[in-house]
């Protein structure tokens, strides 16, 4: 069985590759649970809505950006 944190990362790794592939605005709920063989419902227990599944992105990209920049200062 997945680790509820593999799942959430997975989620977010797959939405990344719908953004890269169709843009932002193609991204929705129910094409991500298909994606990963999960019910629309299933994609709800990790985001409440699509804003915080993107929300969640972003806020990785920056401790991503954040870590590069405090690696370079050092």
């Amino acid at each position: 069985m997945k680790n509820g944190n593999d799942t959430k990362q997975k989620l977010i790794d797959v939405t990344r590759q719908m953004i890269d592939k169709s843009g932002i605005n193609s991204v929705n709920m129910r094409d991500l649970g298909k994606e990963m063989n999960l019910s629309r419902g299933a994609v709800y227990v990790y985001f409440k809505n699509k804003e915080d599944l993107l929300a969640a992105i972003v806020t990785e990209d920056f401790e991503m950006l954040k870590s590069c920049i405090c690696k370079l200062i050092e």
